[in-house]
């Protein structure tokens, strides 16, 4: 979304002093960057929406609302780009998109939540923030631990009576699927660039060129079942 709205100079720009930064935080330099461009916040909005979906993907969302699933979006984007894809899709009915990220691990709604960082509007431009900020857990960055948003989220029902199925391409993914249990299943992207499958070769579960190093992930045991995906067909 944003490559497609980068004014002349952008990546340089972009690219000066962003090692040093966090996810969040060259995002939130990013957006700027396209508001020091001329570009408006409706323009961002619009490039968000227009980002390519499996319409596979798009149909098991929606199956999985209409059998009564509880939906949960997990994701390092942010708030408005996932909303903004949610609406092009049609599936934004799906979530609760009024609640406060304060509440949204509590809410008692039918309605799935989205996890991510925070995003909004401010002073014309877009500003992206962190979920939340992680001191504790070597699998995960400063700004989003998957695996405890996702164990917190779980907390806040009864005991499970139904499989979790977790769909994940990042190396982001990795804590999350740590916390999965045995009955529930895992769907990583396959292919040599998805971060997630070379977290669990080294993690040891998977084979691969990374397998058997000795590594932090083969300290955390993978209890779910794995299946891999490449496109939205497999995830149908």
């Amino acid at each position: 979304a944003i490559g497609r709205l980068a004014p002349e100079g952008y990546d340089e720009a972009f690219g000066r002093g962003g090692s040093a930064l966090g996810w969040t935080e060259r995002m939130d330099r990013a957006m700027g960057l396209l508001q020091d461009g001329g570009k408006t916040v409706a323009e961002v909005r619009s490039a968000a929406a227009s980002v390519p979906f499996y319409p596979e993907m798009k149909e098991a969302l929606a199956y999985a609302g209409e059998m009564g699933c509880r939906l949960i979006i997990l994701s390092d984007a942010n708030r408005i780009f996932i909303e903004e894809g949610l609406k092009a899709m049609g599936l934004d009915h799906l979530f609760d998109l009024d609640i406060a990220q304060e509440k949204r691990l509590d809410s008692e709604a039918r309605q799935g939540v989205i996890l991510t960082n925070e995003g909004f509007e401010e002073s014309g431009r877009l500003r992206v923030a962190p979920f939340h900020q992680n001191k504790d857990c070597p699998l995960c960055p400063t700004n989003l631990c998957k695996g405890r948003v996702l164990s917190d989220a779980l907390a806040t029902r009864p005991a499970r009576s139904s499989p979790i199925l977790y769909i994940g391409d990042g190396g982001g993914d990795f804590c999350a699927a740590a916390r999965l249990e045995e009955g529930d299943v895992l769907l990583y992207r396959e292919g040599k660039k998805w971060g997630l499958q070379r977290r669990l070769e080294r993690q040891g579960c998977l084979p691969g060129p990374e397998n058997g190093q000795k590594a932090l992930e083969a300290q955390y045991p993978i209890k779910a079942g794995l299946r891999p995906w490449r496109n939205g067909a497999d995830v149908l």
